[in-house]
């Protein structure tokens, strides 16, 4: 919204323009992540296609930052998968990125509901390879890490919600 409002005044408009744009960064994700299971670029276009296509897309086109979480979502789940196959900061720092705009630009509840996913999917895979420390020790570190970027990364946020606990 603020590089929108760089090019002229924040009206239907741009509002139109940004929805777009979520759209087309939820295909162009999903097409990222179709990739890390397909070759094929049809198939990962369809997929893309369907996804930027699908209901939940067009439906919710009234709740914008449910349409950002969607739009964040592939490049969320995309980076984790990266992170768990090849442990480093070229992973961690654009996962913990991803995850900042799901809390901040998405709606808070798909990041709770992704952290449950992904701790689903970590808790499994650490039963899967609870006997190979040379395996989980670096994906440990990088969660530590990611963890402590976070909570930098998510203070102010924290911060400015401590006046709505209550």
């Amino acid at each position: 919204v603020i590089l929108l409002s760089l090019f002229g005044r924040y009206n239907m408009s741009m509002l139109e323009t940004e929805l777009s744009i979520y759209l087309l960064a939820a295909a162009a994700g999903m097409y990222i992540l179709a990739g890390r299971f397909s070759s094929n670029r049809n198939i990962r276009l369809i997929i893309a296609l369907s996804y930027a296509c699908s209901g939940f897309m067009t439906d919710s086109g009234s709740f914008i930052p449910w349409m950002n979480a969607a739009a964040v979502l592939p490049y969320l789940i995309f980076f984790f998968i990266r992170l768990l196959e090849k442990p480093g900061l070229k992973q961690t720092i654009p996962f913990t990125f991803t995850t900042f705009l799901l809390l901040t630009a998405g709606y808070p509840s798909f990041l709770v509901y992704t952290a449950y996913l992904l701790a689903g999917v970590l808790i499994a895979l650490f039963f899967r390879y609870r006997r190979q420390w040379s395996v989980i020790r670096p994906v440990l570190f990088q969660l530590l890490l990611f963890l402590l970027f976070s909570s930098l990364l998510w203070s102010p946020v924290i911060l400015a919600w401590t006046d709505f606990f209550p």
